[in-house]
């Protein structure tokens, strides 16, 4: 573990890229190293119940975007952090149709699959109404999640959730855990989703196109923003 400072008065839950190299800034000129994520994990260890010992387990629940390019940069993210310490224990959550595509996947001991069920539209045919995909990822999930975290043998240390999915960090007020975003896409689209605001102030968004896909790219680009923001 490196020897870096612990940012101060940290916002109600950590950004944290997926390149865990680079360090980001956001509006409030917080810093966010590569260890950070470790760092609240490795604090929560320390603060264990009297009694417990620092080495207490401490329990990683992952709540992924129900999405390849967001399932795999998270699983990637899991496995580092899992194989920093043998007494972090991680519940992977993903629906029981991604569990049939990913539950053979070679992972380490500690790490285990959680699943909610399939509220969503299937992977197989979600390209049809991706609008309809995002808002239910935005809207369905939430209740089996959080009645999955009734379930866990182990109570939560902390949650690292996907960005796009915002009502995991109301969960995480809701019941004192705190939550870190994983971002996984590049800091250039983060940082226009979160100046969106700029492009409609100048006149770059809505966008004028041909054809019948103006609707569908407004709505989903602006349903993005709104749920996320």
């Amino acid at each position: 573990m490196h020897n870096i400072a612990v940012p101060k008065n940290l916002p109600p839950y950590m950004m944290v890229g997926f390149k865990l190299s680079t360090t980001y800034t956001d509006r409030h000129t917080h810093a966010y190293e590569k260890d950070s994520i470790f760092f609240q994990i490795h604090t929560i260890q320390l603060m264990a119940p009297e009694g417990v010992g620092p080495m207490a387990t401490c329990h990683v629940v992952a709540m992924p975007y129900p999405g390849r390019g967001h399932i795999n940069p998270m699983m990637n993210l899991c496995k580092l952090l899992a194989s920093r310490s043998g007494h972090i224990l991680v519940s992977f959550v993903v629906t029981e149709e991604w569990l049939g595509f990913i539950g053979s996947d070679t992972k380490p001991d500690n790490i285990r699959f959680r699943t909610i069920p399939n509220v969503l539209p299937s992977e197989l045919v979600r390209a049809a109404d991706m609008v309809g995909f995002v808002e239910a990822a935005m809207t369905k999930m939430e209740e089996p999640f959080e009645l999955l975290l009734d379930r866990l043998e182990t109570p939560a240390s902390i949650i690292v959730a996907d960005s796009f999915l915002n009502w995991a960090v109301e969960i995480g007020n809701r019941r004192n855990i705190p939550v870190a975003s994983l971002w996984p896409m590049p800091a250039s689209v983060f940082s226009i989703l979160y100046h969106f605001d700029l492009l409609v102030q100048n006149g770059h968004f809505p966008v004028e196109l041909s054809g019948t896909s103006k609707h569908s790219i407004t709505v989903c680009t602006t349903s993005l923003h709104l749920q996320m923001w």
